[in-house]
């Protein structure tokens, strides 16, 4: 028998919960660049280069360039799945030339904060999309000279995306106050959301097999000793050979397909604080203590706060932000030219 925990994932939460601010901010972001790096070939030499201006935004300006390969990036970026490609041109440009209005604004807010990036920060957040992607720099780099974009101009489109990002933070993050009223309010209304497989925290002192003379030893002395009223504990510390032998045994809160079957079977026997005979497996002997025992419900609202915080932080702050972009668009010289 495998007592061993099968599989065990880091990650018990809900599933992670995705941005809505950093997705709408960094929608043609370095992410979209790099991938149009290596997706998006430059004309030909012999292309006739046509441009113009699509759009104002007070003292700067869109290109029809500009708007054409954010058009492009969205489509790559979407897939197949995408629901950018069930949009016409007409839609999707309207709705891409949007976003670029919106970038301007961002960004001549930024300069107006004074907000700097320094060439460390663009350094550190190469390296981390570097990693993330699993692409070498030499890669980048080669991948950069065939576009005809250089490592300076990739540079700086990165800088005005890592400027974007730190403007949200100044402007708007400390304003955003959570009560816990709120959180558990939230944590109510969305119970569905947050319902945990069934689990099982156990308690082991583990014998291997491989001795199989003396493993009955131990067996025995460890049987007496319960028998006795001995501390579990204590005999895991002192006698097994499994995991978590400091914690006395204790392995935790674990989802009950991650046990051997055998434990389980065995476990579900027994109620919180019982203790079993030895249980015999593949791989040896093993006692079992059952300290909790749940069942498939919503999981406690204090190991889910700090998620919970996340998502309505990100919520609060996308509607700040929103509210911020409706009025400069309505303060702002806005003149599209398609």
């Amino acid at each position: 028998m495998d007592f061993r925990i099968k599989g065990k994932d880091e990650d018990r939460g809900f599933g992670g919960f995705i941005d809505p601010l950093k997705k709408r901010l960094w929608v043609f972001s370095l992410l979209v660049v790099l991938f149009a790096v290596f997706t998006l070939a430059p004309c030909p030499a012999s292309a006739e280069v046509v441009d113009r201006i699509v759009a104002v935004v007070n003292d700067s300006v869109i290109t029809l360039s500009e708007l054409k390969a954010a058009m492009a990036l969205a489509r790559d970026e979407a897939g197949d799945e995408g629901a950018e490609l069930l949009l016409t041109d007409v839609e999707l440009r309207s709705r891409v030339l949007d976003n670029l209005i919106e970038q301007k604004l961002v960004k001549q807010a930024s300069d107006k904060a004074g907000i700097e990036i320094s060439e460390i920060e663009i350094d550190k957040a190469i390296n981390s999309v570097l990693e993330k992607n699993r692409i070498a720099k030499d890669a980048l780099l080669v991948a950069l000279a065939e576009s005809g974009l250089t490592l300076s101009e990739y540079r700086e489109q990165l800088r005005e995306r890592l400027r974007e990002q730190k403007f949200i933070n100044s402007q708007f993050r400390s304003k955003v106050v959570l009560s816990p009223e709120e959180i558990e309010e939230y944590y109510t209304q969305n119970l569905e959301r947050f319902i945990g497989p069934p689990a099982l925290r156990l308690a082991i002192i583990f014998f291997s097999n491989s001795d199989e003379e003396l493993m009955e030893k131990r067996v025995e002395i460890v049987r007496s000793a319960l028998l006795a009223g001995e501390d579990f504990a204590t005999l895991a510390r002192d006698y097994s050979e499994g995991p978590a032998t400091e914690e006395g045994g204790d392995l935790g809160l674990v989802n009950i397909d991650e046990f051997d079957s055998v434990i389980v079977e065995a476990a579900e026997k027994l109620g919180e604080g019982d203790v079993s005979g030895p249980v015999r497996g593949e791989g040896g002997v093993t006692f079992i203590k059952v300290i909790e025992k749940r069942l498939e419900e919503p999981r406690p609202l204090e190991e889910l706060k700090g998620e919970i915080y996340q998502e309505l932080y990100s919520k609060v702050l996308e509607k700040k932000f929103s509210n911020w972009l409706k009025e400069s668009r309505t303060f702002s010289h806005i003149e599209v030219r398609l």
